[in-house]
């Protein structure tokens, strides 16, 4: 099994206005334009490195940019690691409970080890099937 990482740095779509602050509407487009190469047949999971903007973004800035990734379930069917600077917060378990009960595989990390670790996990299902009656039983291992 081929494991393929795309990684995506913050510099490669924040955009700020001629003031300096961030362009959120074009920041958020340029996301989406990301999203619609990894629809298949594109088979990537994808490390959004937010390291060095993350303190200077407004939290719902922050969770507005991830919205513009996973609001295209097609390009995101393998896992999303959120890679950002400072600790771990709240919002951010928030967020990545409220994708993951939308089906999504995403989490946060503050450690790139750790997120290229955790997309490099490989999950196996075996199948059970019983010929006899046709049902199917799915064990996740």
């Amino acid at each position: 099994m081929t494991i393929a990482h795309k990684i995506i740095h913050a510099r490669d779509f924040i955009k700020t206005t001629a003031s300096g602050e961030l362009d959120l509407a074009r920041s958020r487009d340029i996301l989406r334009r990301i999203a619609e190469e990894n629809k298949p047949p594109a088979d990537y999971d994808i490390l959004l490195d937010l390291r060095g903007i993350t303190n200077e973004l407004a939290d719902d800035d922050f969770y507005q940019l991830e919205d513009a990734l996973c609001e295209h379930r097609e390009a995101f069917q393998n896992k999303l690691a959120v890679l950002h600077s400072g600790r771990r917060s709240d919002r951010a378990q928030y967020m990545e409970d409220a994708w993951r009960s939308r089906g999504y595989d995403v989490a946060h990390f503050t450690d790139f080890e750790m997120a290229m670790n955790w997309l490099s996990e490989v999950t196996y299902f075996h199948i059970d099937y019983d010929p006899t009656d046709g049902n199917k039983k799915d064990d996740a291992s």
